[in-house]
């Protein structure tokens, strides 16, 4: 029974070699561009086409209801860092979309001044600790702000993955959070659990080639865009708690060059 499943094996495997191989031949042959496809309008129709399909796939892994805060864990024995964060004023935004969420009301789309001001914020907080953090390239290229550690330990697994990434356009953020300040943020209304925080998902994005595992699944969540100063103050506060919770710096009481 074992050898039939061994050659079972190696069959499949080798269908998928010999497909493979057809498939990079043919195309080298015919000198397919797919960047040439991708970015006429036929290749930008299959492309939406294409990111439909996998987000009602995805969907099916997602969290079940976002703004339902994770257990807690004896694992994570640190009450967070989020204790004296306000309540957020008025009712949360609509959010869409599973593999990338984005916010659809609320928005700061317009007011270049606010999403500038963040903007400071977050390139303020990598230049505070340059050797803890570093802001992605796309940061520089006018595209979404984006901030990573450049070093932590979680049980010993070291994680040098993104700690935030904020849009362009209307200040809509992704980010890593201790589960306790995930749950903070949802009751005090800031923002709801990504919806691919799921450990299931988690598995579907290994498989997509993002390797950078989280510290928990939980970790992660969607904040809502500041929409006032106020707003922007209570926001800066969170993302000091990412930077401590990825970057293991408390701006409360240590300033990275004294470490």
């Amino acid at each position: 029974m074992s050898s039939s499943s061994d050659l079972t094996l190696i069959y499949v495997f080798g269908a998928i070699l010999t497909g493979s191989t057809i498939v990079t031949c043919l195309l080298r042959l015919v000198r397919f561009d797919i960047g040439t496809l991708l970015s006429s309008k036929q290749g930008i129709t299959i492309s939406n086409v294409a990111g439909n399909v996998l987000d009602r796939f995805s969907h099916v892994l997602s969290v079940s209801d976002p703004l339902t805060p994770p257990t807690r864990s004896a694992a994570f024995s640190s009450r967070g860092y989020l204790e004296t964060l306000p309540q957020r004023a008025g009712p949360r935004p609509s959010v869409v979309g599973t593999m990338n969420p984005r916010q659809t009301a609320q928005t700061v789309a317009g007011e270049k001044d606010l999403v500038d001001r963040l903007r400071a914020v977050i390139i303020n907080t990598n230049t505070t600790y340059p050797h803890t953090t570093y802001l992605g390239r796309s940061t520089f290229e006018d595209g979404n702000i984006t901030l990573f550690a450049r070093h932590r330990v979680f049980d010993h697994n070291k994680y040098y993955g993104e700690i935030l990434r904020a849009d362009n356009i209307d200040g809509f953020l992704s980010m890593t959070l201790h589960p306790n300040d995930v749950r903070t943020i949802i009751e005090k209304g800031w923002g709801q659990r990504h919806p691919m925080s799921s450990r299931s998902a988690s598995w579907l994005l290994h498989l997509q080639g993002q390797t950078q595992a989280y510290p928990t699944p939980s970790s992660r969540v969607v904040l809502y865009a500041p929409r006032s100063q106020e707003d922007l103050e209570a926001v800066e506060q969170i993302i000091h708690a990412a930077v401590w919770w990825v970057g293991g710096i408390d701006s409360r009481v240590v300033q990275e060059s004294s470490c």
